[in-house]
């Protein structure tokens, strides 16, 4: 009889609910059970199999990736990489820059329990101090993967540091300020004075540097084009086309009362960086013939956008045509115009300001000078890629 009592009442009980709430619905998330998850990415391979020797792309191929790039996440260690473009099989992730040693790559996948690992895998630092000097007035390097620094103290000095890092003086000048500096013809290191006619240069092996030449009118900075002649440019006296044994000097472009800050031939055509008058910008002339008649001056960048109110002090070139810009621009200093008209930061958060000089080594670097009255040392920036020819070393 209590029995039958108490079933009554929890019938009762459960109509009565039923009536009150008759529509309610209830959103219970499914259960999650291995069997309904991704399947769990797996690495087949990774090419390079390094981070070292200046690599900054990296290909990932395995199986149950996600096609979506924002589906997948890929670690260095415990350093997340960018994921560029993604497919079922293969990744193409662009490496962190401020990771050294040796990681673990690991890939997860949105869904999935498990990661893709591979590994050890060795990491270089991607921007790295070099030299460790003081003011560098200017920067080179040469066919060796030398580097050459004109340095303030020891004063009127050049320095070279070799790829194994070791800093030994290289040579002596009888000036102090070298604001360019290129390797050339025979073996020797080339330097400008600054705001003058002469060229001096530094014999093969090392030493103290001797008058070359004499432009036709001062200049600070200049380059070789492939028939060795020197174009040079400074402030406000015009761009000089100069003979490779000096016996002529003539000017050349339409440059006249503008400060040239960048001089470098890359092609048929000779690219000129000018900071005044404003807003600055970088032109070119066509290199008509092999004694470096020129043609008319071409607009290629004006100093707008991100760039306005900066000053550009070098300018050089990729092995792709991509120009690159070094400026005083405070953050991101060094930028890319690349050859359909883009124009980006190089490393946005990366690069410290300023930019005064540029050289690119034979693989896969990129030297920054950053010195000024502020500010000091050379880095080493790795890039994923080479520099265009440079007619001084080749």
């Amino acid at each position: 009889m209590k029995k039958r009592m108490i079933r009554q009442i929890r019938t009762g009980l459960a109509v009565f609910i039923a009536a009150l709430f008759p529509a309610c619905e209830y959103d219970i998330p499914p259960a999650i059970y291995p069997g309904l998850a991704a399947a769990d990415p797996v690495i087949e391979s990774v090419t390079p199999e390094s981070a070292t020797g200046g690599a900054t792309e990296f290909r990932i191929r395995g199986a149950h990736f996600s096609p979506e790039a924002a589906g997948n996440f890929v670690y260095f260690g415990q350093t997340a990489g960018a994921v560029l473009r993604a497919s079922g099989e293969e990744l193409l992730v662009m490496r962190p820059l401020d990771l050294s040693g040796t990681v673990t790559l690991q890939v997860a996948v949105a869904g999935a329990f498990g990661t893709g690992r591979f590994g050890p895998f060795p990491m270089e630092k991607g921007i790295s101090e070099t030299g460790e000097f003081g003011q560098v007035y200017s920067i080179a390097v040469d066919a060796a993967e030398n580097l050459y620094a004109a340095v303030d103290k020891p004063s009127r000095t050049v320095m070279r540091v070799t790829p194994d890092g070791a800093v030994a003086e290289y040579g002596t000048l009888d000036f102090k300020n070298a604001p360019c500096m290129r390797p050339g013809p025979g073996g020797c290191l080339y330097v400008q004075k600054d705001d003058s006619k002469s060229l001096y240069r530094i014999p093969a092996g090392g030493g103290e540097a001797e008058e070359w030449l004499m432009h036709k009118k001062k200049v600070s900075f200049f380059d070789f084009d492939v028939n060795g002649n020197i174009f040079a440019g400074g402030e406000g006296d015009g761009l000089c086309a100069t003979k490779p044994d000096g016996s002529e000097s003539v000017l050349a472009g339409d440059y006249e009362d503008r400060v040239i800050r960048a001089v470098r031939v890359h092609g048929d055509y000779v690219y000129v960086g000018v900071s005044e008058p404003a807003p600055g910008g970088i032109w070119r002339n066509r290199i008509l013939s092999a004694e470096g008649l020129l043609g008319e001056n071409e607009l290629v960048l004006e100093c707008g956008g991100p760039l306005s109110g900066c000053t550009i002090n070098d300018i050089t070139f990729d092995e792709d045509g991509a120009l690159v810009v070094a400026t005083d621009r405070d953050p991101d200093p060094v930028w890319v115009l690349h050859t359909d008209g883009t124009l980006k930061t190089l490393y946005p958060g990366y690069l410290e300001s300023p930019a005064t000089q540029v050289f690119w080594g034979n693989g896969n670097y990129l030297y920054m000078n950053k010195s000024d009255l502020r500010h000091v040392g050379v880095i080493r920036i790795i890039m994923g890629k080479k520099g265009a020819v440079y007619h001084g070393r080749s």
